[in-house]
């Protein structure tokens, strides 16, 4: 169901705002995205929690689940991530992580991750790996603001494939 557990940044420091920046410097939303996977990876799902965008008790039951169970997860796996592209539109971003795993590391898959504006301050939807779901419980306005973002993040990663293929030339 969470895919997203496999995001995980290894190594970066803390940089959203009640973790290390100054209440009024704007924080990029990949940054706040290694963020997020830094705090589940370091046990700290109370810290990693108020970087989910939640409003809604069903939100914050299913944010509180998936967080738990990320820290479990992560604690014995080595996964490294990088956020390789942020597209972003006014108060709406997707950013395209590429995952490599120390046990594989000739493979990596690119995934996406949404993120939204609340306030002054980016923020992972409930289920950020698609915004479409009925657990972030999005207006037509924002589900319809995510889709060229979401296009543009498909072409990205179809560039990405592309360029990883096998040259048949050879």
């Amino acid at each position: 169901m969470y895919r997203i557990l496999l995001l995980v940044v290894l190594g970066c420091t803390f940089l959203t705002p009640g973790i290390g920046y100054a209440e009024s410097e704007k924080i990029p939303a990949g940054t706040v995205l290694q963020d997020f996977f830094n705090l589940v990876q370091s046990g700290q799902g109370d810290e990693a929690e108020k970087l989910v965008l939640i409003q809604t008790p069903d939100q914050e039951r299913a944010v509180k689940e998936f967080i738990k169970f990320a820290i479990t997860f992560f604690s014995g796996e080595r996964i490294t991530n990088t956020v390789l592209e942020t597209f972003e539109s006014g108060s709406y971003a997707v950013c395209a992580i590429v995952q490599i795993s120390s046990n594989k590391p000739d493979m990596h898959e690119i995934e996406k991750a949404f993120l939204m504006l609340d306030g002054e301050y980016w923020r992972l939807l409930p289920q950020p790996q698609d915004h479409r779901s009925s657990l972030n419980n999005l207006a037509p306005e924002d589900l319809a603001a995510f889709d060229p973002l979401e296009k543009q993040f498909l072409e990205f990663k179809a560039r990405d494939k592309e360029l990883r293929a096998p040259n048949k030339e050879q």
